[in-house]
Order: structure tokens, then sequence, then C-alpha cells
């Protein structure tokens, strides 16, 4: 929880990460702990709508404080006048809020479409002085950060800072029942490189197999492939699905090997 930048921070803050570094759960217990109003919307994929995303979003600012219903009737108007209505007045709702304040956008990976994408800058813009947006995700590469950095506004948190160091490791599988030494608990954050899902499969490993060895734990144990199964296979699209599957038969792969494997000639620009 100390990793996480303080109120006064800059205006914005990202934590990206891939799945099962405990994202979600480091912002939540930070604010249960912060003597600040924090309001949360966590993205999905049916939030790919302006007026959707910016009832959410307006719902949580009115949960910090109430908000005027022409807000909520701004937020509806759809994305004709989003920049002109809908986005206007909730930031003057934001801006009357007041600090110490802070908004947690968190599954900001599932928003795609780009009239929400492109409105969380000025979302950002529009919060008061020592107020804070959180956006929380598994990658960056969509969201309009570039600005918020360039400026100095922007407070980046990735998986390095996520990652859980040997005396944490230690602590997480002690909690999880599996009794190892500081040695052991290193060695085996060193692997997983402090990545906490990974960590919690090996606790469930080692409960499974009845031992507190966990130097037969690896990439193939049926734990972790369930887990990559439900977090990434499941998200790809069919034929991003279809071109791992078939070249993961290869230890070393180019992308003449890979046209030659599966009779195609893109797989260059695939990679």
């Amino acid at each position: 929880v100390s990793r996480v930048p303080p109120v006064n921070a800059p205006a914005a803050a990202s934590v990206v990460a891939p799945p099962g570094y405990g994202k979600s759960t480091l912002l939540a217990q930070w604010a249960e702990r912060k003597q600040a109003r924090v309001g949360w919307v966590s993205a999905d994929d049916r939030d790919n709508d302006p007026a959707a995303f910016l009832t959410y979003l307006s719902a949580a600012a009115d949960g910090i404080r109430p908000v005027d219903a022409s807000v909520f009737r701004g937020a509806a108007s759809g994305a004709d006048s989003l920049w002109t209505v809908g986005l206007p007045r909730l930031g003057a709702a934001l801006a009357a809020i007041g600090k110490p304040m802070v908004l947690v956008l968190d599954d900001v990976h599932e928003l795609r479409d780009r009239d929400c994408i492109d409105a969380l800058e000025p979302i950002a813009k529009h919060l008061p002085d020592g107020a804070q947006l959180v956006l929380s995700g598994r990658a960056e590469e969509q969201l309009p950060l570039a600005r918020l950095r360039a400026a100095g506004r922007l407070l980046a948190l990735g998986p390095a800072e996520l990652a859980l160091s040997d005396s944490e490791a230690k602590g997480l599988l002690t909690e999880a029942g599996v009794n190892v030494s500081a040695a052991e608990a290193a060695s085996l954050n060193e692997r997983t490189e402090g990545w906490v899902a990974g960590l919690y499969l090996a606790a469930l490993f080692s409960q499974e197999a009845g031992s507190a060895d966990l130097t037969r734990f690896s990439g193939d144990d049926r734990f972790v492939a369930d887990y990559f199964r439900s977090e990434h296979l499941s998200r790809l699209k069919p034929s991003v699905l279809q071109f791992l599957t078939r070249t993961s038969v290869v230890d070393h792969m180019c992308a003449s090997l890979c046209d030659a494997l599966l009779d195609r000639s893109d797989s260059a620009r695939r990679l």
C-alpha cells in the first residue's frame, strides 16, 4: 500500500501490470486507508459507450458529493454532445467536490471506444488541485497518458513496483499454509518475478502435492495452465489463439518458420 501515490501526488496515476499482480486489491486497500473521498468505477466491455461511461463516472462523483441532475442528463446525451455538454458538466461537478478526493477507474484496459478513452485526459484536467485520477489496467497503449507524463503530472506504477519482495513472498506463502524457509521463498520469488498470482498458485500446488518442496513447481502446472487459459487465452481473437497454439510446438520461431508451419504469408506482421 505504501507504493501507491499520496493524494497530493501528480494529477493522475497509472497502475499497469498483467493479471495477478494485485492491482485492484492494492487500490482497494489503499482507498480504505486514505483520509480522502474516493469514487470508484470498474470498467467492463459494456462501458464502451460514451453515455454509459459518463453515467458511471457521474454516479461515482455523486457518491462522493451529490451532483446536480443536469450532470446525469448531460452524460446520457451521448457521443454527439460528449465534448460540448457531457464532459463539461461532469468536469464542473468534479471541480466542485473539492479536495482531498480520488477518482479510481479500474480495469481501464476494457475501454476500446475512442471517445471513452479520449475523455480521460480532460477528466484529469478538471479535477481540483490535490485531487487525483487513478487508472488501473493491464496495458496502457490505448490510454492518453503521454501529455500528462510529459507535463510531469503522471505517476506510473508497473510490475516492478507491484512485485513482491522476498519477505512479502514468504509472508504470502506462510498465510497460505506453506511452511518454507526464507531461502526457499526467495528462490521461488525469483522464479515468479514477484508475481502475486504465481506465488499463490505455487501455494495451491504445494497443498495438492502435500509437500512444501516447491522446486518442482513450474509453468506447466495445471493451476498455472488454468489461470493462463482463463485470464489470457480466453480473451484472444480466434485467429490469434490459433496462431499461438499452432506455433507453440517450436522452441524458437521466426516469420519464415511460422509461415511454413501454418501455410501462410503474414506471420511477420502478426509477430
